[in-house]
């Protein structure tokens, strides 16, 4: 965990280590591992990185059941994905914009402002 972390950020600063350690205990090195290449994969950057993973561990904390494995997290992956797909797509097909009134040349007998 510790190597793919230095591999995608660099040597993680004193709050992402005691994060890191504090996760340690909870999830298994696997899982762990496997939200680090995620972050990585989401093109998370180095500042962001720690507040991005607590926020995916706490939304497996908060899932029901617990996510707890890298194939529970896969497939709630897939699942987060096709939801999203679904609401940007429903919400690009039903998009309505009034089109403006073309402007015309005022004409002789046209009444004033």
């Amino acid at each position: 965990m510790w190597e793919n972390w230095q591999q995608l950020w660099g040597f993680p600063n004193a709050v992402a280590q005691q994060d890191l350690q504090e996760w340690a205990q909870e999830f298994t090195p696997d899982l762990l591992n496997h939200v680090i290449e995620y972050a990585g994969r989401r093109n998370v950057q180095a500042r962001a990185a720690d507040n991005y993973i607590d926020r995916v561990l706490q939304s497996y904390r908060q899932h029901q059941p617990p996510i707890t494995t890298v194939a529970q997290a896969k497939k709630e992956e897939l699942s987060h994905y096709n939801r999203t797909s679904e609401d940007f797509g429903r919400s690009q097909k039903y998009r309505y914009e009034a089109k403006p009134e073309p402007i015309r040349t005022p004409q002789k007998g046209d009444e004033p402002f």
